[in-house]
């Protein structure tokens, strides 16, 4: 089985317009905490260092979206596809 580690910022609780930026895709996660350790003083990610994360994800399986998906709109962006 094998496995990656996807490191990601994600901006959820604040409605940021990028709210998920997945960062980069490691073989490891000691090199993930490693990017982390690179980025995580530089401007935007410094001002919310909670919100780091590091996912692991094996390869070649589903890992969300099974059943299909739909658009939640909220606050603004509510606003703007004219609802």
């Amino acid at each position: 089985m094998t496995k990656i580690h996807v490191l990601s910022h994600d901006q959820y609780d604040i409605g940021a317009p990028d709210y998920e930026k997945w960062v980069g895709v490691y073989s490891s996660r000691e090199r993930a905490e490693q990017a982390l350790a690179r980025l995580r003083n530089k401007p935007g990610f410094r001002e919310r260092p909670e919100a780091w994360e590091i996912l692991e994800w094996e390869l070649d399986k589903d890992h969300g979206w099974r059943d299909g998906y739909a658009t939640i709109y909220r606050g603004e962006d509510y606003a703007k596809e004219g609802r």
